[in-house]
């Protein structure tokens, strides 16, 4: 599943839509994984809002590039916690949470 994720996030592109699709494709796996919706929710989240900042404004390479690399660990950190783990993924949620608002677009 997560590899798909990465899979959709890189077949749309590196442009600002890519990342409201990517979005949209969390919240419909959030709704099928029910036991990471939580993650998968706050990642979409993150890139919407990601979207709505860009929006009107071309990404840089280098901008892209960091938002890419900001998503790929958000995805690895899901991948490394057990589902039945809900402290890990708790952590892992918050943690990805702090990320997004440090590095907040």
């Amino acid at each position: 599943m997560h590899q798909d994720l990465l899979e959709e996030l890189e077949a749309a592109g590196a442009g600002v839509g890519a990342y409201e699709q990517f979005a949209q494709a969390c919240f419909r796996r959030a709704l099928e994984d029910r036991d990471r919706a939580a993650f998968l929710f706050v990642l979409g989240t993150a890139a919407q809002r990601i979207a709505a900042h860009y929006f009107e404004r071309p990404l840089s390479v280098k901008e892209a590039d960091a938002i890419e690399a900001r998503i790929r660990g958000h995805l690895h950190r899901l991948r490394a916690v057990p589902p039945e783990d809900a402290a890990g993924q708790l952590r892992a949620i918050n943690e990805m949470a702090v990320d997004e608002l440090d590095g907040a677009a």
